[in-house]
């Protein structure tokens, strides 16, 4: 559950919080963009500084704005100078300079083909083939990944295992 608030004050223009029953200020400016996700916010400074409030502490993730970055409860997936990156409960993890357009996020997962083709998860911290066979279609929710490998071929890949149904 989200468990944090962010807004631009209305008189101020500051960039504020509301986390843990307290009003606390990010920036003493309004920022280019920002987005919540659980327990975090990130955002892109006035300077173009893309950072995170995480865990009650600011992290500065780059002295310059990302291509992109989207959050989705824990996982925030951002762009940062032609590599794909993924925030995880105050860790950067390294995907790489590819990235399939039907990449999928939800809760502590993020669901992606690698340059080769395969499906690969990143759950809970830790990178993992899914499969090495074709992958038709996937859809993930929460943490579980639905995938088929052909047309009456059904898989549940749920915390590291396989069960084909």
């Amino acid at each position: 559950d989200k468990n944090i608030v962010a807004y631009v004050d209305g008189y101020n223009q500051y960039l504020k919080v509301f986390y843990k029953g307290e009003d606390i200020v990010l920036e003493n400016t309004r920022p280019k963009k920002f987005k919540t996700g659980d327990d975090m916010v990130a955002y892109i400074d006035n300077t173009r500084e893309f950072k995170v409030f995480y865990n009650g502490e600011i992290i500065s993730l780059s002295s310059f704005e990302p291509d992109f970055f989207t959050i989705t409860d824990n996982i925030m997936l951002y762009k940062d100078n032609s590599v794909y990156k993924v925030f995880y409960k105050g860790q950067v993890y390294e995907l790489g300079n590819y990235l399939s357009e039907d990449h999928q996020q939800d809760s502590n997962a993020l669901v992606y083909r690698d340059g080769g083709g395969q499906v690969n998860v990143f759950f809970e911290g830790q990178f993992q083939i899914v499969t090495k066979e074709i992958v038709s279609k996937f859809s993930l929710t929460k943490n579980t990944l639905l995938f088929y490998t052909g047309p009456n071929d059904v898989h549940i890949f749920y915390k590291g295992k396989i069960v084909s149904l």
